[in-house]
């Protein structure tokens, strides 16, 4: 997991604009990496998560995240969530 961590920093620095991936502590980043990993999971018939779709959880978390710290309504209810029980937004 701590490799997809890195990956799901990297998306949100590349993509965030002023949303930078320091401003999200680790143990958040870990939380939200398993969520993707979850749904991701949930999206096969044996409940097994495939590299092509966590990488693509992993994105749209990233960009779910965004949207949440730049305070736009579409963002994720459960990354948000996340983000908020953190006091991170």
């Amino acid at each position: 997991m701590p490799f997809m961590a890195g990956y799901l920093k990297a998306i949100i620095d590349e993509r965030g604009g002023n949303v930078r991936a320091e401003q999200i502590p680790e143990s958040v980043v870990i939380i939200i990496v398993q969520e993707a990993y979850r749904r991701a999971a949930e999206k096969e018939s044996d409940k097994r998560a495939r590299l092509g779709m966590f990488y693509r959880e992993l994105e749209m978390a990233a960009d779910n995240i965004i949207k949440a710290f730049q305070g736009k309504p579409q963002s994720d209810s459960r990354i948000r969530d996340i983000l908020v029980f953190n006091r991170l937004i």
